[in-house]
């Protein structure tokens, strides 16, 4: 609901629980009906932006690692592409690798028949993902 999108995004960095992180991730994938049908990829990935912006915790995120919201709207393109595992550390990571570890979800998901063993597959190959969710343990 929108009341309840308004006040997760008012949680700030410090705050952030699984639960509020599953509301955020199911607000990412799903558009909360947001879009209304418009699945234009420009559509998307402005959705993207503007969430990182509502969101007090993933605009704390952001303003650490810029590249997130670029690995957010590849993510959540979904197009399909070819698995390339990015071993680069969190601390290292660019737009560039950011890119492909985005592009690399989508192929984990379908790989497996349980979304948290995609997921775990997606942390496993993408060091920094590994290394993102052992800091921001909420995203997981």
């Amino acid at each position: 609901s929108a009341v309840l999108r308004y006040f997760n995004n008012l949680v700030n960095l410090e705050e952030m629980t699984k639960e509020v992180g599953e509301a955020l991730g199911a607000d990412l994938v799903w558009d909360g009906g947001q879009l209304e049908g418009q699945e234009a990829r420009k559509d998307r990935e402005k959705l993207m932006e503007e969430m990182c912006k509502e969101s007090a915790a993933l605009r704390e995120v952001v303003k650490k690692y810029p590249w997130f919201v670029t690995m957010l709207k590849r993510a959540r393109l979904g197009e399909l592409s070819r698995n390339k595992a990015v071993k680069v550390k969190l601390e290292c990571l660019e737009e560039k690798e950011a890119r492909v570890i985005g592009n690399n979800l989508i192929p984990c998901l379908k790989s497996r028949k349980v979304i948290a063993a995609g997921v775990d597959q997606w942390k496993l190959q993408n060091r920094a993902v590994g290394e993102l969710f052992e800091e921001f343990q909420w995203m997981e």
